[in-house]
């Protein structure tokens, strides 16, 4: 948790603090870590979580912007808020406070105004909270692109959640999986096009098609060492072939070390605004991740749910009040209009309890569906460095199983009414 000076270096104090987390981030990472900037917006449960977490993960701001005048129900799941800030204070201003005393060296701040001009002063927005509708939020990641920024929106809707992850068109990861490269003993190599290399038999080789390796100390075909890294395919337990033609090498005779190497992957990501129409596509399976699989193929259901509550919110302003039967309806028949779009089976029916209990609940911030996604939010946002994999691009997961049959919501006035 480390901040560069002005002049974009590091102190020996601060090169020393770096220096223990490079098992973690990597040098190349962790340098972009603690020049990064980064803008929360909401502050309900998931924008506190979502604070929390990186600013312990140590860039160099972060920012808040909420306006909302602290409600009684915003305790539930924001454990920073108190009675004595309800209707006195925005949730942004509330959260402050114990929020800056996490990390000295990350600058917390609050913003008292936010417009998609003010773009251009960050590097990361994360969106947590529907405040304006939809529309704005496909406006602003449009923005976002343009400015070559990242962007993250999530949000709890009660017992269900998601996240959407866009870091334009031009992102480049450096590191696949933070795992270390590996060196395997070379028996052998084939000359000739798509050669066929072995490693000695004590040990496998961990490698995937796709992967780049450099070779040392070869004897014989001594070309290949220091060589421009050599893609590989067709990996299997102690071989694999080159993407290579090694016919104007000489030929192996023994010896010689390979190792992986890790080189800068591009990745490509969707607008939201294209995405949330066919969120399958922006996938490189083409399928919505499915993070419990007793309820494989719920996404899209959760998608389409999603999609009709962000619908009754650009028309009315707000999500369901939870208790309208008819504002449950209206929800439950914009998802039937959109699951046709979604669905990858013809002959499979939406699941109406998905699309209901999601309208139902969507106002609502669960404490626990807050700390699970801001863990996997911060996370995300670290990964704008191009450290690991980018969530690519959605994910949906819900605890619907725990909503029960029949419940008293009248509000009780207490932090629990949400």
């Amino acid at each position: 948790m480390v901040e560069a000076t002005e002049q974009g270096e590091l102190s020996a104090y601060q090169m020393n603090l770096l220096s223990r987390q490079i098992g973690t981030f990597g040098m190349e990472a962790m340098g972009k870590l603690i020049k990064l900037k980064v803008l929360i917006v909401g502050l309900r449960g998931l924008g506190v979580e979502t604070a929390k977490n990186m600013i312990l993960a140590g860039p160099a701001s972060v920012h808040l912007y909420d306006p909302t005048p602290v409600a009684i129900e915003d305790l539930s799941a924001n454990f920073y808020l108190s009675e004595e800030h309800v209707g006195k204070v925005s949730r942004a201003a509330a959260s402050l406070t114990q929020l800056a005393e996490l990390n000295g060296y990350c600058k917390t701040s609050v913003v008292e105004t936010f417009e998609e001009a003010d773009v251009a002063n960050y590097d990361c927005i994360c969106v947590t909270e529907n405040l304006t509708g939809f529309e704005s939020l496909m406006s602003l990641d449009a923005a976002c692109r343009v400015a070559g920024k990242g962007f993250v929106l999530a949000e709890t809707l009660g017992a269900a959640g998601y996240v959407f992850v866009d870091f334009g068109e031009q992102h480049k990861v450096f590191d696949m999986d933070g795992e270390p490269t590996k060196q395997f003993v070379i028996s052998k190599v084939d000359q000739g096009p798509d050669a066929v290399l072995m490693v000695h038999e004590d040990k496998r080789h961990s490698y995937q098609d796709g992967d780049y390796v450099k070779f040392v100390e070869v004897e014989g075909m001594t070309e290949l060492n220091g060589h421009a890294p050599i893609k590989i395919k067709d990996c299997r337990g102690f071989q694999f072939t080159l993407d290579f033609d090694t016919s104007a090498f000489g030929t192996y005779t023994g010896q010689g070390i390979v190792e992986n190497i890790k080189l800068p992957t591009p990745v490509t990501f969707d607008s939201l605004a294209e995405s949330v129409k066919n969120p399958a596509a922006s996938s490189p399976d083409h399928m919505l991740p499915t993070p419990d699989m007793r309820v494989w193929g719920r996404a899209s259901h959760s998608h389409a749910a999603m999609r009709a509550a962000h619908a009754f919110h650009s028309k009315h302003g707000r999500y369901p009040t939870g208790t309208d039967e008819a504002e449950i309806e209206e929800c439950l028949e914009t998802a039937k209009q959109v699951w046709p779009g979604l669905s990858m089976d013809p002959d499979e029916a939406l699941d109406e309890n998905v699309a209901k209990n999601t309208a139902r609940f969507a106002r609502n911030s669960l404490s626990c569906q807050a700390a699970f996604f801001g863990g996997i939010v911060a996370q995300e946002i670290v990964k704008y460095t191009g450290k690991y994999a980018p969530l690519r691009q959605w994910l949906h997961y819900d605890i619907l199983e725990t909503v029960p049959k029949e419940a008293n919501r009248e509000p009780m006035g207490c932090r629990y009414d949400d």
